[in-house]
Formats: structure tokens, C-alpha cells, sequence
């Protein structure tokens, strides 16, 4: 009889301390008690891009190649100090002689075909366009030619606004230049019967309709 009550004792004794361990509360955990869990590194928050102007943003600097009536084929650098205004200045060639020629473009559409208005002005130095007479007379006259223009003038550009550009455009031409040799066509046109000892300078000019087309190229 007494095993038989130890063992009952020892019995009920491990019941009451496994129901006391049960109903005791569990002590709070921290994340950072587990030594096999390393805390995550803080994220890197990547800085925001600047933003970049309406009026200034895109390539500012470029090429431009064009060919037409008054100014003949030209190259020439293009500027963009703003999104919507072009300037450009460069060389001019007519043919016979070269020249300078610069201009300014209004360009506030940044469409894939889109209007544009502009005016442009040069000067081409004398040269020898003899060439283009058929009797002495015109030789004389045409012998020693040049001017200067002004064109007013709309358009249209298709392409990117910030790589390539094709244009055509058209508007109205003001020249005027110097026409030398007056004294030597008139005597020339006479066959030597009339002698002209000296002659004043005349002047040319032209007023009208004038075109070209031409492409511009944005590299920086």
C-alpha cells in the first residue's frame, strides 16, 4: 500500500507542475534575440531626377543644311536658347560666290508635323557671274555681282524635335545690290561706236516670292 501511494504522489505531482509551467505567461520576445537573424539593411531611396523646364528642355545645339531662292545653299550652327525660338548663322553659297547669311525660327509646336514661322537675312560678296549672259553687255553687267536679302517666311518641320528635322518653307524675299560696269556694258552693247567715259553705279532689286527646303540636325 505504501508504493502504491508514493507512485500516485509523484503522479499527481509532475500533473500539477506541467498544468503551473502551461498557465505561466511565455516572457516577450525580441526581433532581435535570435542571433541567426540579422536585421535588414534600410532601403536606399534614390534621389529624384531634376526636373527639367518646359521652355528649356531637349538638345540645344545642332546643324542646319538648306537650299533655296535668295540665299542659295547654306550651313549653318543652330542655337535653341529656348524650347520654342531657333537662331542659326553660317556660310551662304549662291553658285558663284559666298556669303553669310543668319536667322531666327518660331517654333512653339512640338508636334511630329508642325507649323513654323521665321525670317532670315544675308549678304553675298561680289562675285563673277558672266557667265550667265548671253551678249556683252549682260557679260559686262554681270561680271561683278552681290547683294543682300531679307526673307519673311511660314512652314512646316516633320520629325523629332530633338534629333532630325526636314522642313519647307516659303514667304517673301526683299534684295537689293550693286550693278558695276555700267559704263563698259553700254559701250560694249554699242560696238564701240559709243564712247562712255564714266557711268554712275545702278542698283538692283528684287521683290517677291522666295522658298527652300532643308534639314536640321540636334546633336547636344
Amino acid at each position: 500500500m505504501k508504493l502504491v501511494a508514493l507512485v500516485a504522489l509523484f503522479i499527481g505531482s509532475v500533473a500539477w507542475a506541467q498544468e503551473r509551467n502551461a498557465a505561466a505567461p511565455s516572457p516577450p520576445t525580441s526581433p532581435l534575440s535570435d542571433p541567426t537573424e540579422a536585421p535588414a539593411p534600410p532601403r536606399a531611396v534614390a534621389p529624384n531626377p531634376p526636373e527639367r523646364s518646359s521652355l528649356h528642355g531637349g538638345r540645344r545645339f545642332g546643324l542646319q543644311l538648306d537650299a533655296g531662292a535668295p540665299g542659295g545653299a547654306t550651313l549653318a550652327l543652330v542655337a535653341r536658347p529656348w524650347r520654342f525660338l531657333r537662331v542659326n548663322g553660317g556660310m551662304a553659297w549662291n553658285y558663284f560666290g559666298f556669303g553669310v547669311k543668319g536667322g531666327v525660327t518660331l517654333a512653339p509646336f512640338r508636334w511630329g508635323i508642325a507649323p513654323t514661322l521665321g525670317v532670315e537675312g544675308g549678304h553675298l560678296f561680289q562675285a563673277d557671274a558672266s557667265r550667265l549672259g548671253n551678249g556683252a553687255t549682260a557679260k559686262r553687267l554681270l561680271g561683278s555681282i552681290g547683294y543682300s536679302y531679307v526673307s519673311g517666311d511660314v512652314g512646316l518641320e516633320l520629325g523629332p524635335q530633338d534629333r532630325f528635322l526636314f522642313f519647307v518653307r516659303g514667304g517673301i524675299s526683299y534684295l537689293s545690290g550693286p550693278v558695276k560696269n555700267v559704263a563698259e556694258a553700254i559701250q560694249a552693247g554699242s560696238g564701240g561706236e559709243v564712247v562712255v567715259k564714266s557711268a554712275g553705279e545702278a542698283t538692283a532689286s528684287y521683290f517677291g516670292p522666295s522658298a527652300k527646303v532643308g534639314v536640321v540636325f540636334f546633336l547636344y
